[in-house]
């Protein structure tokens, strides 16, 4: 990676890069099954080697200005994605190639009673993950099987924020309302066949666009208390009937988060995490309600040369993907934890 800025006038600021990075992972796959004497025998067609290689360059440049009461700031990057993956037994290879552009551009006013808004326009990329694109399965029971998809494309969306904040002597509370656009939308899609088995993988949606409103606020109360909260209202409109014609949903939901930071007295600082998602429908039924909290603390010892970490993960075990999906031939309720609680204790 290699950045370069250089200002301008009193506060403007030109910017300027470039970045690589290289991915390669192997994954060595076998699915035994084991016999009556407690062996293992492999069961033939389901051994192979994937190979995953990512290449990614990627040039920028933002230019950004005040001029009295008005800020601003725009830019533009540029990307080339090469992702190859193989599965070296069979002699699979599927390339993908993409180049994209993204812009983006803010503008910003400041008003009157310490009072700014803003404007934002932006185009993201969401790329599928390692294992959205491993085609192995995972085989939860006889009839549940889970993998990824190697022809699975990324998603890109755009977005357009007009947001107002508005600052206090204690902190500052910001209210926005947004638009965006999501193309190749990824979600998860359950088929079951005649004989009643379930195959689960990521496919690409035709779209998802959603409304919404967000308020983020932040306060400390005393000077060892900071807290933060965020609130966000929203509908989509949700359109994946290039797989199936029914797979259609709209859906108002909202979700919510709230940190609160301790400073207390001998080095010892504490923070807890609280989430809740609300409940929402998807392209193939209902995703109900998570909610979770998590704990750290963190105090200096030996005379502030190490550090001792608490985490709890977790911390009342909730955390739990439940929902409903259904089909023309099926109907399932599922309840699934990614990880139960976990504790963690460093000292550095």
């Amino acid at each position: 990676q290699l950045d370069y800025i250089k200002p301008f006038s009193k506060e403007g600021k030109f910017e300027t890069g470039i970045r690589s990075s290289f991915r390669n992972m192997v994954n060595d796959y076998i699915v035994t099954e084991e016999n009556a004497d407690g062996s293992s025998t492999p069961l033939p067609g389901l051994d192979n080697i994937f190979l995953y290689d990512e290449n990614i360059h990627a040039a920028y440049g933002i230019l950004g200005n005040k001029q009295n009461k008005i800020s601003y700031q725009a830019g533009v990057r540029a990307e080339w994605t090469d992702v190859t993956t193989t599965l070296k037994e069979t002699n699979k290879i599927n390339p993908r190639n993409y180049v994209n552009l993204f812009p983006s551009a803010h503008v910003s006013f400041d008003l009157p009673k310490e009072n700014a808004m803003q404007l934002s326009y932006s185009r993201r990329i969401r790329r599928p993950f390692y294992n959205d694109l491993s085609p192995f399965m995972t085989f939860s029971d006889s009839r549940n099987f889970f993998s990824g998809n190697p022809d699975l494309n990324p998603e890109f969306s755009d977005v357009i924020e007009l947001g107002h904040i508005k600052y206090f002597e204690k902190g500052s509370m910001t209210s926005s309302v947004y638009y965006r656009s999501t193309k190749g939308k990824i979600d998860r899609i359950r088929v079951v066949d005649e004989e009643g088995n379930s195959t689960t993988l990521p496919q690409n949606l035709n779209s998802e666009k959603a409304f919404g409103t967000e308020f983020i606020a932040a306060w400390s109360p005393y000077k060892w208390w900071k807290m933060d909260a965020n609130l966000n209202f929203f509908y989509a409109d949700i359109d994946g009937s290039n797989i199936q014609a029914t797979y259609k949903a709209t859906t108002y939901s909202w979700f919510a988060r709230q940190t609160s930071r301790f400073s207390l007295p001998k080095n010892l600082d504490i923070q807890l995490r609280l989430n809740y998602e609300a409940p929402q429908r998807t392209a193939q039924g209902r995703r109900k309600a998570l909610y979770y909290a998590d704990l750290s603390m963190s105090k200096d010892v030996f005379k502030k040369n190490g550090t001792l970490n608490l985490n709890v993960l977790d911390v009342f075990n909730t955390r739990k993907m439940r929902g409903i999906t259904t089909g023309e031939n099926f109907y399932t309720e599922s309840n699934f934890q990614f990880r139960r609680r976990q504790v963690n204790l460093t000292l550095n």
